[in-house]
């Protein structure tokens, strides 16, 4: 049995923290460093309401302010902005940074506003009226500066970029399934040759991987040396940057992305299935999916087995980092599909379990409806 790898970034408190039952574990598992991400928020929470405090107390006493208090609330902004900004550069791989988005911006809200306050007191010479004018301009423009700011934190949001590379990843995958069909006239079978040779392998070489390619020796199973090594390198093709669990401790990489095998699919077929093979339809058919919970090592000549495993999206597993179903992802409330035309589908975790079962079989002669 092999242990699962973390990055550095992540701790070592997984065990800790994924509590679940010793015969299932939900995929996707708590994420290893969460214990320090709510440490995260509450810190960003303190600080905010130990701010709005401060700012409230000096706006109920209209008392002039001395110069060091806007030195005071200038080191707040600094603490502020540094813990958002380690927020931000710390959790963006699972937290999608929600959370930061809204306390962030509001905490900063907060610091610039005090300032405000702060200026109009000392710098601003005149009648109480003539105070309030000037203190209602700086409110006003620091909530400005704070939905600015609350905006940019909304546009940095992580989950976004990191969906649509793995979206680009599937349909740079199924372009190099194309390449082979029109050059071979099939698509590559789950797994052939003997030692068995994984289909991620044989689409290299249609997918600007040709060097890679030639790394991989056929004539030795693919956990021997020379093709072990190459399963320690990382090939971003074959990678989802959502994936918190890449890699086996070993250092193996795993592949997020697996073909459908099993009877009736288009890895089922040993000479490799054609175009006209999928009676289905191109566009209604499942070629490959997002398998993270069945972490495969991305040479190794495996799949998921949708005649066998438990059909839905994110089924619990047996360990921490598993899912018993043939599709399985760390994104937020779903996976995604390769059809056999091209196209890349999202696909909510509600989907049902009988329409997914239709989407695999190329000839099953079932209707699909959405």
């Amino acid at each position: 049995m092999k242990l699962l790898q973390l990055n550095p970034c992540q701790g070592w408190c997984f065990n800790l923290i994924c509590v679940a039952t010793p015969m299932e574990s939900p995929f996707p598992p708590m994420p290893p460093d969460y214990p320090r991400v709510i440490v995260a928020r509450l810190i960003l929470l303190a600080w905010g309401l130990i701010e709005f405090g401060i700012m409230v107390s000096r706006l109920r006493r209209w008392k002039s302010v001395r110069p060091e208090e806007i030195h005071g609330w200038i080191a707040a902004i600094g603490i502020s902005g540094f813990i958002a900004f380690y927020g931000y550069c710390t959790y963006p791989v699972y937290d999608s940074n929600d959370w930061l988005q809204i306390l962030g911006g509001a905490v900063l809200t907060v610091s610039v506003a005090g300032i405000a306050i702060c200026l109009s007191k000392v710098l601003v010479e005149g009648t109480w009226f003539e105070r309030l004018q000037w203190f209602g301009l700086c409110l006003a423009a620091a909530c400005v500066i704070g939905i600015l700011v609350h905006a940019w934190y909304a546009g940095c949001s992580s989950e976004a970029p990191r969906r649509s590379q793995c979206r680009n990843n599937l349909k740079a995958i199924g372009l190099g399934l194309h390449n082979h069909h029109d050059s071979l006239g099939a698509f590559p079978p789950g797994v052939n040759n003997d030692p068995p040779v994984s289909w991620r392998i044989a689409i290299l070489p249609f997918c600007e991987q040709s060097q890679i390619h030639r790394q991989y020796d056929r004539r030795v199973a693919w956990d021997h040396v020379p093709n072990l090594t190459l399963a320690r390198t990382r090939l971003p093709l074959y990678v989802c940057p959502s994936c918190y669990i890449p890699q086996y401790a070993e250092g193996e990489w795993f592949t997020a992305y697996s073909m459908l095998t099993g009877t009736g699919t288009v890895g089922d077929t040993p000479r490799g299935t054609t175009f006209k093979d999928v009676a289905d339809g191109t566009s209604n058919t499942l070629m490959v999916v997002e398998a993270c919970g069945a972490q495969i090592v991305w040479t190794e000549p495996r799949d998921v087995n949708c005649a066998v495993q438990p059909t839905g999206i994110n089924r619990n597993g047996t360990r921490p980092g598993e899912s018993s179903g043939w599709m399985s992802s760390y994104h937020s409330l779903g996976a995604m599909g390769l059809m056999v035309d091209g196209s890349v589908r999202f696909l909510s975790s509600d989907t049902d379990s009988e329409l997914l079962r239709r989407m695999a079989t190329i000839n099953g002669g079932e209707r699909i409806e959405e």
